[in-house]
């Protein structure tokens, strides 16, 4: 049983959807009470008031609040596009399959999140952001797609290239 354990975990696909775990894992744990604004802004506000000394007290609760909404755009952004990779692996041309079960897992768990929140007395849950946090993963989905695209356009050069260089005709 241990072997297929080793096995299991040692493929590519079941690293990428342990990856996928652990990230939404921290998703939800970075949804919780102890990362409300009030206990983030204890490191943070110290940060900034260092970096911007010059800065007024609105501009710093400017900052942190459009740090904040960024936080969530980048961790929804990740965990699509580490859900749309992990997917990729098993079944490399079902684009669509994988970018959709990547969105709704991301705005499944943003969904879930913003409840949670709105239970909370430190936290506000809101449909605002459950929006943000789907627009990050439709950024992040779109940022691998493209990536994905340019790597595969640069391997297909590559190989013309390389072709045309040993003699032979592009494509043959």
């Amino acid at each position: 049983m241990g072997g297929t354990w080793r096995k299991l975990l040692g493929s590519p696909g079941a690293r990428a959807w342990l990856v996928v775990a652990l990230w939404a894992g921290l998703v939800w744990a970075l949804g919780g009470d102890g990362f409300s604004a009030s206990h983030t802004s204890r490191f943070l506000r110290p940060l900034l008031e260092w970096l911007f000394d010059d800065w007024t007290r609105r501009e710093l609760n400017t900052a942190l609040f459009w740090i904040r909404k960024a936080a969530h755009a980048v961790e929804y952004g990740l965990l699509t596009a580490l859900i749309t990779r992990a997917s990729l692996i098993g079944a490399p041309r079902r684009v669509l399959r994988a970018v959709t079960l990547s969105l709704v897992c991301a705005i499944a768990l943003a969904a879930a999140d913003e409840l949670r929140q709105g239970r909370s007395s430190r936290r506000t849950g809101t449909v605002r952001d459950v929006a943000l946090d789907s627009a990050g993963a439709i950024g992040g989905v779109a940022l691998l797609l493209t990536g994905r695209a340019l790597w595969q356009r640069t391997r297909a050069t590559r190989g013309t290239h390389e072709a045309m260089d040993a003699g032979g005709t592009p494509g043959g």
